[in-house]
């Protein structure tokens, strides 16, 4: 009987790790989606800039107006995904999302194994 309890326990904590990780891959993929529509995004201003000063410009004027251009926007867009890859994890934590309960893989794992590793 005393087998049964530490195996419903190790039970338990492996599907806490598989919810634990499950969370941090979804706000993960959420903050990957919102830097590829940051990108997308510059990429378009970029496009309509350099198809506005196209007219009559040389090619060399405009390459040179997309590195002078392009230089305060890419800093923008630097700062706003430092920003938000600070703030984004503190409300995941904060967001009550509801439990999932996942079915318990019939091998042995230890409790830890599926957490990101932390080398000091």
């Amino acid at each position: 009987m005393n087998a049964a309890v530490r195996s419903r326990e190790r039970k338990k904590a492996y599907v806490r790790d598989l919810e634990v990780k499950g969370k941090y891959l979804e706000g993960k993929c959420r903050r990957l989606g919102r830097l590829l529509q940051c990108v997308m995004a510059e990429n378009q201003a970029l496009r309509f800039s350099l198809e506005n000063n196209a007219c009559g410009a040389s090619v060399a004027k405009q390459e040179s107006a997309v590195l002078s251009d392009s230089l305060p926007l890419g800093s923008l867009f630097w700062f706003l995904c430092i920003t938000c890859l600070f703030t984004l994890p503190l409300s995941l934590l904060l967001a009550s999302e509801a439990s999932r309960r996942y079915k318990a893989s019939r091998t042995k794992m230890k409790a830890g194994f599926l957490l990101p590793r932390v080398w000091a």
